[in-house]
């Protein structure tokens, strides 16, 4: 409601994910949004992370072949959230780094959510995106220790290990090829790029202004933002009815 009084009156808006609480209030908002020539941005703080940035370069250079699956963890013992669950509030984060890395919009969604600490809102999250041939599996939940923002990526070539929080990331020339005895694995290199640590918070702030002064349209826009909240609510839906859904 706030983010649309402030496009009505003539002003650019930040808002931090997710975009709405609901698929119907963004449509709305989208349209509020496409009738103005402000600038909406939408906090996707991990687009701004220089690691993922490097990921999503090493995918388009095909270093590992071509993606099998990939699984993210994001995870760690800490109050949980009062206002959404742990899908919209934390799992987002690797749904949107899903897309990004797949370069599309999954065709089904199945999820499962779990209440350990009350009935109200999820503590924890089992996610498949399927993108057909290609899957994404994330994970997660309130209460394993430590701090994990981890993504492996599994390819025909290779692997990527991401670590989102410490913005590290680890290339593996390290796969099964196939020989007169059968598949085997090749041992391959293991590269660790030097990668300079940025705050992403401030790479996105940073953006925002620059979009505002250049009147151009963010990287984390709205669209990005419905795709997300689609496969959300999907991932609910699969929840309460136990089975996979079919994204529209």
């Amino acid at each position: 409601a706030r983010a649309e009084t402030a496009l009505m009156a003539g002003q650019d808006v930040l808002i931090e994910k997710p975009l709405t609480p609901t698929l119907k209030e963004a449509y709305k908002l989208k349209e509020i949004n496409a009738s103005s020539s402000q600038i909406l941005m939408v906090g996707h703080t991990f687009r701004y992370n220089p690691a993922v940035d490097y990921v999503k370069k090493l995918l388009l250079d095909e270093e590992i072949g071509n993606i099998r699956f990939l699984r993210g963890h994001f995870m760690g013992l800490r109050p949980k959230e009062q206002d959404a669950g742990i899908l919209a509030t934390v799992a987002i984060h690797f749904i949107y780094l899903s897309n990004y890395f797949m370069g599309r919009l999954p065709k089904n969604v199945w999820a499962k959510t779990n209440y350990f600490l009350d009935s109200k809102l999820e503590d924890h999250c089992l996610i498949r995106l399927d993108y057909d041939p290609e899957f994404s599996l994330i994970e997660s939940d309130y209460f394993t220790p430590g701090k994990w923002r981890t993504f492996d990526i599994i390819g025909t070539q290779g692997a990527i290990f991401l670590d989102a929080l410490n913005q590290k990331v680890e290339l593996y020339h390290k796969r099964h090829i196939y020989t007169e005895k059968g598949f085997e694995v090749y041992d391959g290199n293991t590269l660790y790029p030097n990668i300079e640590f940025q705050e992403p918070l401030y790479l996105e702030l940073s953006h925002f202004l620059e979009c505002v002064q250049r009147r151009t349209e963010p990287l984390t826009g709205i669209r990005d933002s419905l795709d997300v909240l689609q496969i959300i609510e999907a991932a609910y839906e699969s929840s309460r009815s136990d089975r996979t859904v079919a994204l529209g």
